[in-house]
């Protein structure tokens, strides 16, 4: 596969795996508690492997891959905590230390983001990771989980029509 076909498939599974983790942290979208974890579980699957495609398919600064790929790795994370043969506190605890490795990542990816101008898209994303890694005293954690998740979606899906609008405005020379 070459890497534009490769890069255009992380961004879609990146934002569907997004979408559907945010779909999954909305109670009222999402009733049923195993209908919930298996949306958590391919969601994040899904988020890694998009998120490494990526990686693998673009050019970039030895922070931007290595961001990158502690972003996809904290996804691989998070959906081991929701398969492990453990108590749901200690799911949730693995699903927390998943989200901070990917907030690792968020924060290696800062440096280039200013630099390359910090766009909705890149907000967004920074400010959702932040927000899955913290916990607010005295606030819904269901909320503010919520708010994050779809928060990362968003950004994910803004981060995906940017790649289909790039793609479509490159020559068609050029596309190989």
């Amino acid at each position: 596969m070459d890497d534009r076909t490769k890069g255009l498939l992380g961004y879609w599974l990146n934002a569907i795996g997004q979408t559907m983790s945010a779909v999954a942290a909305t109670p009222a979208l999402v009733k049923d508690a195993k209908m919930r974890t298996q949306l958590e579980l391919w969601g994040n699957v899904l988020q890694s492997t998009g998120s490494a495609l990526i990686t693998d398919s673009e050019e970039g600064s030895f922070l931007e891959k290595t961001g990158a790929h502690l972003g996809s790795i904290g996804n691989a994370v998070s959906a081991m905590g929701v398969l492990a043969p453990a108590s749901e506190t200690v799911k949730a605890e693995i699903g927390k230390k998943g989200n901070l490795i990917s907030t690792l990542g968020a924060g290696v990816l800062l440096p280039d983001a200013w630099e390359e101008g910090f766009t909705l898209e890149s907000f967004l994303d920074v400010y959702g990771q932040f927000l899955s890694a913290i916990k607010i005293k005295g606030v819904d954690e269901e909320l503010v989980d919520m708010i994050a998740e779809w928060s990362q979606a968003i950004a994910s899906v803004l981060a995906l029509q940017n790649a289909i609008n790039s793609e479509t405005e490159q020559p068609s020379y050029e596309r190989g």
